[in-house]
């Protein structure tokens, strides 16, 4: 059966290299790849075209703005990629740039939190839907406490993706009886343009190992597992 699939953030990085390999695996499938610049957009959308995948669509989506926050018909597999790390302000914890901790939540919480209800009525209308949060080990409370003094303590990005974690576990458990299935992974250190160095970063993975991670768990069949954080070694881990 083809699902209808929303990538969000997906101009670039991650989140294109996600719907690549959704549209790759599922020829089936209708995969969105969302973006807030519609030129960027659509460029990304031409390049996906020309590499020979005709089943993946371009919508206009900015997670923090509810007016550009799409309507479509249907969906199954939502994907909540959009975010940034803000990793060129001070996110010192005893210093940290308030300005750059307010955009982080505004976009890595508030705006996840908004196009999930959004889309939410649609996700309920299938019979297998999965929202996927992308997220990041630095989140994890657990592997935070055994970092010693570290540049991973980020204030912004962390407490914000924290707090996504936390909706991630509290949406899981609502949507329980529901069937539809709420997991949060992450792609670990990638070579993007989140971080510092871009697609040179030392020791990243590349693009396609890290969405190769999320990947199957956009792909989850109905008897999926729920309310699960995800590691970049494929492992469950603590929250």
């Amino acid at each position: 059966m083809s699902r209808v699939f929303l990538v969000t953030g997906a101009n670039t990085g991650i989140g294109y290299e996600v719907v690549q390999q959704i549209a790759s695996k599922d020829k089936n499938s209708v995969v969105y790849l969302s973006s807030r610049s519609e030129a960027k957009g659509k460029e990304a959308i031409a390049s996906l075209e020309k590499g020979g995948l005709t089943n993946v669509k371009f919508v206009l989506l900015d997670v923090t703005d509810t007016k550009t926050i799409a309507s479509a018909y249907e969906l199954d597999v939502l994907v909540n990629n959009a975010g940034n790390g803000f990793f060129d302000r001070e996110q010192d914890a005893r210093k940290a740039d308030i300005n750059a901790v307010r955009e982080a939540v505004e976009l890595n919480l508030i705006g996840l939190i908004q196009t999930t209800t959004a889309f939410l009525p649609l996700l309920r209308k299938g019979t297998n839907s999965v929202i996927l949060n992308v997220t990041t080990d630095m989140a994890s409370q657990e592997h935070l406490t055994h970092l010693p003094p570290c540049p991973l303590h980020c204030v912004a990005y962390n407490t914000s993706k924290a707090a996504a974690n936390s909706y991630t576990i509290s949406l899981a458990k609502m949507l329980e009886g529901e069937g539809i299935k709420v997991n949060a992974v992450t792609p670990g250190y990638t070579a993007t343009k989140l971080n510092s160095f871009g697609a040179h970063a030392p020791g990243a993975r590349s693009v396609q190992d890290g969405a190769a991670i999320v990947v199957p768990w956009a792909l989850l069949d109905k008897d999926g597992p729920t309310g699960k954080f995800i590691w970049w070694n494929g492992k469950e881990h603590a929250w």
